[in-house]
């Protein structure tokens, strides 16, 4: 695991009961950003202090979805609203 990663947690986990709802909000940011969800799973495994973690985790992939659809979604509108003003879509 990287560096960033075992300071991330580290940190997260000096938190307290705030830890796991920031770990959730990286989970999110980390999905939306393609990041491979497997350091953070065996990082959320390690914080083995967190008696929340089986239900921490499926909450952050949940919420790591929502956004990345979201994301995604908006991007599709604002490509079919170029598409819809090109001529070759245009509607007659």
């Amino acid at each position: 695991m990287s560096r960033t990663c075992e300071a991330a947690l580290d940190w997260i986990g000096k938190l307290g009961p705030w830890g796991p709802v920031i770990f959730v909000g990286l989970y999110v940011v980390a999905t939306v950003l393609f990041v491979q969800a497997r350091r953070s799973r065996l990082g959320l495994a390690l914080c083995s202090a967190w008696r929340l973690a089986p239900c921490v985790y499926p909450s952050a992939q949940h919420w790591g979805a929502t956004a990345a659809f979201l994301v995604a979604l908006s991007g599709a509108r604002s490509i079919a609203r170029k598409n819809r003003e090109h001529e070759k879509f245009a509607t007659h």
